[in-house]
C-alpha cells in the first residue's frame, strides 16, 4: 500500500478533520482538528513495513493536543489539566491486511473512517465528565494526586534531614534533580544527590565526636520526650526507670540511639531522597490505558 492508497481509505477531509498531509518516504499521513480556541489536535497514521505472522501490518496511530501554529499543531503545548484531550499512542491495536484490503481492530474488521472516529472518541473522553468519569478519576490519581503526594513526601524528608543532621540538599526541586541526574548519566558522569552541611562544628558527646547540630537535636528530642512522658503525663514506665537507674545501660542506650539518630536515619533519608525523582517521573509520566 502507498500513502495515496492509505489516504483514500479515510476519505479526508470530513467533519472538522483537515486535508491530510502526506508523509515523505514512509507510508503514512497526518490530519489536524481545530477547536477554535487556539488549540487543536494532530492525528498521525502510518503502516509498519514489517508483517506479522498473520500476514498483517500494524497500523501506528497517535494523537496529540497542543497550540495551533502556522505549521500545524505544536506538540507538548497543550493546556495542562485532566479535563483536556489526552495524548495517545496506539501501536498494536490496529492492523491492515494487504491481501484482503481491510483494516482490523483487535481482529475485528473496521473501516478507516471509524478508526479515526474511535481515536477521536478516546482522545476527547476526558472532556466529558459523565462519559469519562472513571478515566478522569484515574488521570487525577496518577497525574495529580500521587505525584503531589510524592513531592510532599520529598519535601518533608528534606526538612526532616535538615532538622536531624543540619544537612541541606543543594537542589530541592524534584524534577530538576531528575533531569540533572539523567544528564550526568548521558554524559557518563556518576554524581549522587548533593548535600551541604550548614554548621561544620563538632563536639565530643559521651566520648563520641559528632556534629554539633546532631548532638543539639538529639538532646532537644529527649528533653521533649522527657517533658511529655514524665512531666505532662506523670507516667513512669518500668523499662525506662530501669535504664535510668543503671549507668551502664544509660551509656549503651545513649550511644546506640545517638548513632541511629546521627548516622543511620540521615543515611536512610538521603537514600530515599535520591530515589524520589525517579519514582516521581515514573508515576507522573505513566502510560494510562484508555478504554
Amino acid at each position: 500500500m502507498t500513502t495515496d492508497d492509505l489516504v483514500k481509505q479515510f476519505n479526508l477531509p470530513f467533519a472538522n478533520f483537515s486535508e491530510p498531509i502526506k508523509w515523505q518516504g514512509d507510508v503514512g499521513f497526518s490530519t489536524t482538528q481545530s477547536y477554535g480556541d487556539g488549540y487543536g489536535s494532530l492525528y498521525k497514521f502510518g503502516i509498519h513495513s514489517q508483517k506479522s505472522e498473520e500476514n498483517l501490518r500494524n497500523l501506528s496511530v497517535s494523537v496529540s493536543y497542543g497550540k495551533e501554529t502556522e505549521g500545524g499543531i505544536s506538540l507538548g503545548t497543550g493546556k495542562r489539566g485532566i479535563f483536556n484531550p489526552l495524548d495517545l499512542n496506539f501501536s498494536d491495536e490496529f492492523s491492515y491486511s494487504e491481501s484482503q484490503g481491510k483494516f482490523f481492530h483487535y481482529g475485528e474488521v473496521i473501516n478507516a473512517k471509524d478508526i479515526l472516529l474511535y481515536i477521536e472518541k478516546m482522545h476527547k473522553k476526558p472532556t466529558n465528565l459523565r462519559k469519562g468519569f472513571f478515566l478522569i478519576t484515574k488521570l487525577w490519581f496518577w497525574r495529580e494526586a500521587l505525584p503531589a503526594f510524592i513531592k510532599f513526601i520529598d519535601i518533608i524528608l528534606i526538612y526532616i534531614l535538615l532538622l536531624i543532621s543540619g544537612e541541606k540538599i543543594i537542589n530541592n526541586d524534584i524534577i530538576k534533580r531528575y533531569f540533572s541526574k539523567r544528564f550526568d548519566e548521558k554524559n557518563n558522569q556518576k554524581t549522587d544527590t548533593e548535600f551541604e552541611f550548614l554548621d561544620g562544628g563538632t563536639m565530643t558527646f559521651f566520648g563520641y565526636t559528632a556534629k554539633r547540630w546532631s548532638v543539639v537535636f538529639y538532646c532537644s528530642l529527649h528533653l521533649v520526650i522527657y517533658v511529655f512522658f514524665f512531666y505532662l503525663q506523670n507516667n513512669h514506665y518500668i523499662l525506662i526507670s530501669r535504664i535510668g537507674k543503671n549507668s551502664f545501660l544509660i551509656i549503651c542506650y545513649v550511644v546506640i540511639s545517638f548513632v541511629i539518630t546521627e548516622s543511620v536515619i540521615p543515611k536512610g533519608i538521603k537514600a530515599v531522597i535520591a530515589k524520589t525523582p525517579r519514582i516521581f517521573t515514573e508515576v507522573a509520566f505513566k502510560s494510562i490505558k484508555v478504554s
